[in-house]
């Protein structure tokens, strides 16, 4: 399967050069995506790798009726949890602050917070 991570750092190196960028986003800059590079060489090497939904999404996200999420239609990528927390996430600040929203996905989903919120800020600059 691919990674994640390898993904995510392609993003984070073309910049600029982003062609698939949601309507009304722009490649994040310079400074954002260097940090966001730092922020991944620590993530990637504890390698916490498992099957990733790796295209999560409000639209990949289903609500049962006692309450626990699930999600469809997966891209299928070898990562982890905590990313496809940290974009739900991302997603959600429409509705909630970025900080209650990753407290209350990582909990929910059993992962821990420090990652998802790191997984936070290079999804964020990887406009993923």
């Amino acid at each position: 399967m691919p990674s994640i991570s390898q993904w995510l750092r392609h993003r984070l190196e073309q910049g600029d050069g982003l062609q698939d960028l949601a309507p009304g986003r722009s490649p994040a800059h310079y400074d954002q995506r260097q940090e966001a590079l730092a922020v991944l060489d620590d993530l990637s090497a504890d390698d916490l790798s498992g099957l990733c939904h790796g295209d999560a999404s409000t639209g990949n996200l289903l609500l049962t009726a006692n309450d626990r999420m699930l999600m469809i239609d997966p891209r299928g990528m070898r990562g982890e949890a905590a990313y496809d927390v940290a974009v739900i996430a991302l997603m959600a600040t429409w509705w909630l602050p970025a900080v209650d929203t990753v407290a209350i996905l990582a909990d929910t989903v059993g992962v821990g917070q420090e990652r998802v919120q790191a997984w936070v800020t290079v999804a964020d600059a990887a406009r993923a």
